[in-house]
């Protein structure tokens, strides 16, 4: 009973944080990268912690604190996709970067596999792998402008239609 507890434990924490994620990301819109940059930076440098600890109490700390900012940088992911999309391909845009998670959600655990099982049971390139793509793209979301301008022609479009 104690593992299933334990492992639910990210999950809420998660729970909690992905709503606060996505209620900061509203309330900074334009600049949204912030919310999610940080928090993904935390997130993997928690998961390096979490790596080298060894007592469980201590790895299911860590785990709860990577899920926590994990899923806060989660709750500004989608608006950062809808404020960098222009409103034409704003469908196929955001079901293309749904899509793209999905075949990762499906490649990633036999990837995984093949890693730890390529290791002799070690998961410590898988979690190498996980903090290097939490990294990477904190770094591509350095890469997105602050929409501002495009916040600002829909206040004028809406100004003008009212």
């Amino acid at each position: 009973m104690d593992t299933g507890i334990f492992s639910a434990l990210p999950y809420l924490v998660g729970t909690v944080s992905i709503i606060l994620g996505g209620y900061l990301s509203d309330k900074v819109k334009g600049k949204r990268k912030w919310v999610f940059i940080p928090n993904a930076v935390i997130s993997g440098l928690a998961l390096l912690l979490m790596l080298q600890s060894t007592s469980t109490a201590v790895v299911i700390t860590y785990q709860c604190v990577a899920a926590f900012f994990m899923f806060l940088a989660q709750g500004a992911f989608w608006g950062l996709v809808v404020d960098t999309l222009p409103a034409k391909i704003m469908a196929a845009g955001s079901s293309t970067v749904n899509c793209f998670g999905s075949i990762a959600g499906f490649i990633s655990p036999l990837l995984m596999g093949y890693m730890i099982e390529s290791s002799g049971g070690s998961y410590n390139s898988t979690f190498i792998l996980m903090i290097a793509a939490i990294i990477v793209a904190a770094i591509i979301a350095l890469t997105i402008g602050n929409n501002t301008e495009k916040e600002n022609s829909l206040k004028s479009e809406t100004i003008v239609e009212a």
